[in-house]
């Protein structure tokens, strides 16, 4: 076998552990932000290109998605797809919460949403299952669809202090940050390797000036190796999307708490009155915990909101 032979097969075998690379760091889902993966590799230009692009002036090979110059590998992109159904759902969120429906309002028939999208009735169908799920529309039996009020959707979404004050001065005091051992308990919470490290940061949160939390997270060194001190004056949320993950769900336990008398110093109450607690397990896709957080609230009531 000739050697540029065996390059081209090298080449060949490359493509396929990078396309396995692609899928297990940025798997395909509905509203997956797009991510770029850099790769830098060195070799010999190859004398027997794969699907040389007909492009002069340099030896440019294209590869599927991936662009080379001989082994040297410039980058690759992990594309959203997104399924039909998914972008129609996604245009009427964007106009429900833009107002263009109003609340209680009636939503078009089907028959109007096929010719309007042109697509299928089965696909305007699952469309509309899928704002149903969401919260943003529900359904009367012989009467159609109905757009619901903000507050069904709203509850349903993984928002933050920032997202929900984002009209008042919200603004966060700093009680502690640290980098700890993780303990056994946190570990297997994590599913962490041994001498792994976490953060730990106690905060309280302010609006207008007024306590409204206080909060005790814990978040692995080894996901955001440079997470720091200063991102705790604003959105740690927001950080962890501008690194590129990808939050996926947050699972909430809400519990009664009476206050010790630190937490009621904080949070500005008497001792042992009653506080919400709400414990927080933040997770991005393929279900990796990003964050485990114990949220104390000045408030102690809470309001929930179901939709048939």
């Amino acid at each position: 076998m000739m050697i540029p032979d065996i390059l081209t097969y090298l080449q060949i075998w490359l493509m396929s552990m990078i396309i396995l690379l692609k899928r297990i760091f940025c798997p395909i889902t509905n509203f997956e932000k797009t991510k770029t993966l850099n790769f830098t590799m060195t070799g010999s230009f190859l004398q027997n290109p794969i699907q040389p692009a007909k492009k002069s002036g340099s030896r440019k090979y294209v590869i599927g998605k991936f662009e080379t110059f001989g082994w040297r590998i410039k980058k690759f992109h992990c594309e959203v797809i997104m399924s039909k159904y998914v972008d129609i759902a996604q245009q009427l969120i964007t106009m429900i919460e833009a107002g263009e429906y109003r609340p209680w309002g009636l939503l078009e028939g089907e028959l109007y949403l096929t010719r309007l999208f042109s697509v299928s009735r089965v696909t305007i169908r699952k469309a509309l299952s899928l704002l149903k799920d969401k919260g943003y529309i529900h359904s009367r039996q012989g009467s159609g669809y109905y757009v619901n009020p903000s507050e069904f959707y709203k509850e349903q979404h993984l928002t933050t202090l920032s997202d929900r004050y984002a009209n008042m001065n919200l603004s966060s005091v700093v009680l502690s940050f640290d980098v700890i051992d993780a303990s056994e308990e946190m570990r297997k919470l994590f599913q962490l390797f041994e001498n792994s490290k976490l953060y730990h940061y106690r905060r309280t949160r302010l609006v207008d000036d007024v306590p409204v939390t206080l909060e005790e997270t814990w978040m692995p060194v080894s996901l955001f190796d440079d997470f720091s001190e200063s991102e705790l004056y604003g959105s740690v949320m927001k950080y962890i999307e501008n690194r590129n993950f990808v939050i996926s769900h947050d699972f909430k336990k809400v519990q009664a708490v009476a206050l010790n008398s630190e937490s009621a110093r904080h949070l500005r109450k008497e001792e042992h009155s009653l506080s919400l607690q709400i414990i927080h397990k933040v997770y991005l896709l393929k279900s990796v915990l990003a964050q485990y957080t114990i949220e104390t609230q000045a408030d102690n009531q809470l309001n929930a909101l179901s939709v048939r």
